[in-house]
């Protein structure tokens, strides 16, 4: 048993007393408001939990994970958090990710909940990424100890820089959101849940595709670029070299003696 005390970027304080720390609370019991818990306004109706000695209102973890979610999400503050909304609904309107059925909330064996947050450079301060912690631990374990990380399948960048100076025309591209153009199978679906509030409402969502964060996703992606000339067998082997040679990551960098090599470059290289 400990004290608890909580406290927000806006200088709110939460202080609980007699809170439990414990591995299994295994009965469930009735349903607790919580209209009394403020930071907890707008969830709704979570289920109480009760052993031989205690009875705890609240459990907060894995299996509600929705408690998790900060009270300034929750109240859509100003700010940072608009962009980083913007972000969530974009991966949803693009169909990187997608809501959870209401039908298969609970009705899947294999669920992971992945913590997520924003990622700025210095560089490209206007922009922001979605990042999710793949690498957080419940219970001593991660997603990323899970996954098998797979070959490294990225060219490496001095070579890729020294043949980029190899002739005198140079072609330059960009894969737009790598990652997220290489689909998820649906029954790995539920191991990259997230949750998320849109419009005042939380929502359970799960990813359609790779995401960043994920210690998988580099090789998969990667092997994923190379298929794409691999399952075309009239690509050209110009058009080959520069997809097997020429990208570091999502970076094409490649050089050409002449106007109509690169021509072909730009014209028949297969878009994911």
């Amino acid at each position: 048993m400990v004290d608890l005390s909580l406290s927000s970027k806006s200088g709110e304080i939460l202080k609980l007393s007699a809170v439990y720390v414990v591995d299994e609370i295994p009965v469930k019991n009735s349903m607790v408001d919580l209209e009394c818990y403020s930071h907890l306004s707008g969830i709704g109706p979570l289920p109480a939990y009760q052993s031989t000695d205690i009875t705890v209102d609240i459990l907060v973890g894995q299996d509600n994970s929705e408690a998790l979610v900060p009270l300034e999400v929750r109240r859509g503050a100003q700010g940072s958090s608009l962009r980083y909304n913007a972000e969530i609904v974009k991966l949803v309107d693009n169909c990187y990710a997608e809501a959870v059925p209401d039908s298969e909330l609970f009705m899947v064996d294999r669920i992971w909940y992945l913590p997520h947050h924003a990622v700025v450079s210095e560089k490209k301060p206007d922009k922001l990424r979605v990042v999710f912690d793949c690498a957080s631990n419940f219970k001593g374990k991660s997603l990323n100890d899970r996954c098998m990380q797979g070959p490294d399948m990225i060219n490496k960048l001095l070579p890729v820089l020294l043949r980029f100076r190899q002739h005198s025309i140079a072609v330059q591209a960009d894969i737009e959101a790598m990652y997220n153009q290489v689909r998820i199978p649906a029954r790995d679906r539920d191991a990259l849940r997230f949750l998320w509030y849109i419009n005042g409402k939380l929502r359970y969502l799960r990813m359609t595709s790779h995401l960043f964060g994920g210690v998988w996703c580099a090789a998969s992606s990667a092997y994923a670029l190379r298929r794409t000339i691999t399952d075309l067998p009239s690509v050209i082997p110009l058009v080959k070299y520069a997809v097997e040679r020429s990208f570091y990551v999502d970076d094409c960098l490649s050089s050409v003696s002449s106007k109509s090599d690169a021509e072909i470059i730009i014209r028949e290289t297969p878009r994911p």
